[in-house]
């Protein structure tokens, strides 16, 4: 069912606010914006209003009603004035009280604390100056939470092809990368959690299959140009818990014990990033599958050492741009 009342834009992703009944969504563009949409008789999306997010330098986030939800005349990221303009957004998700949301052009995470109306810039680029291919994380794209501990799961399209954490207190650490022939022009895709946080599954969008894709999707044309032909239906991957951080109400399993060397327990929601010195990333694994970098309470090594990324973002705004 088409809801022209939502939008029309290149769509990606969308996030459910149950509380307060609104719809988050991105747009992959270049020069896309950061919706809102409040349905008029929620959980009917049909009629309602949609609103373009626009982040003030001190990092209070407003909303301007657009006055084409079509963008029949006028594209819809063009219809309010000063809207923060968030490049090519990606992935988006909602967590007790806050949404958070990825763009590519800039290789950021993002964060709106709902309640307070109040944006965070969670990740940027290469603060580290390795460049994009040697950064933490870079090629963002889906996003989703860890609802026992808080932290965020980032996965990359494209680049080293790993799913990144990045903790409530601002850390970051390679979780998991997936190696091996087959996957270097994939991406990583769709990391969710089960309800009772025990399993996690992400895919490798162009991973090797057993199948051709003709064959699962005889009407597809192949993009020889993204890897997209032949043996290249994808792959999905389960990784099983438990995971770090405490459990949560729809499963009994007992919390883990959080060793002296691990990362202490985040707190409660990611408010902003926390201080810390710089490290370096040393965590190439090597044959084919996946490699895991940090999972349950415990660090775990690959191939001797896995880093860990401290990153202060001073001033709540970042380097966002507004555009009209």
């Amino acid at each position: 069912v088409a809801h022209e009342a939502m939008g029309r834009w290149s769509h990606e992703a969308a996030a459910v606010d149950p509380d307060n009944q609104q719809v988050y969504l991105t747009e992959d563009n270049g020069a896309g914006v950061f919706y809102r949409y409040t349905p008029t008789a929620y959980p009917d999306l049909s009629a309602g209003k949609l609103e373009a997010c626009i982040v003030a330098a001190d990092g209070s986030v407003t909303w301007g009603a657009l006055t084409d939800p079509t963008g029949a005349t006028v594209p819809t990221r063009e219809q309010v004035a000063g809207a923060t303009i968030f490049p090519g957004n990606e992935g988006c998700w909602y967590d007790q009280g806050w949404v958070y949301f990825t763009s590519k052009g800039d290789h950021s995470v993002h964060g709106i604390d709902i309640a307070a109306q109040k944006y965070t810039l969670l990740w940027k680029g290469d603060p580290d100056g390795l460049g994009v291919e040697g950064a933490v994380l870079s090629h963002v794209d889906n996003i989703t939470v860890d609802a026992g501990s808080g932290d965020l799961f980032v996965a990359e399209d494209g680049g080293n092809m790993e799913l990144v954490i990045i903790t409530p207190e601002g850390a970051l650490a390679p979780f998991v990368r997936v190696v091996g022939a087959g996957h270097e022009l994939s991406e990583m895709t769709g990391p969710v959690f089960n309800p009772s946080r025990d399993r996690l599954y992400f895919s490798s969008q162009r991973g090797p299959s057993t199948r051709d894709l003709t064959e699962i999707m005889p009407s597809f044309a192949p993009i020889d140009a993204i890897g997209a032909s032949g043996m290249q239906a994808g792959m999905t991957f389960e990784i099983t818990g438990p995971f770090r951080g405490v459990a949560t109400t729809q499963t009994e399993t007992p919390v883990t014990e959080v060793p002296e060397t691990t990362i202490a327990s985040p707190v409660d929601t990611l408010v902003a990033a926390a201080p810390g010195d710089d490290d370096s990333s040393d965590d190439d694994g090597g044959g084919a599958g996946v490699t895991i970098g940090i999972g349950v309470a415990a660090v775990v090594a690959v191939g001797g050492v896995v880093a860990f990324r401290k990153r202060r973002i001073d001033g709540a705004s970042g380097e966002n741009t507004s555009g009209s």
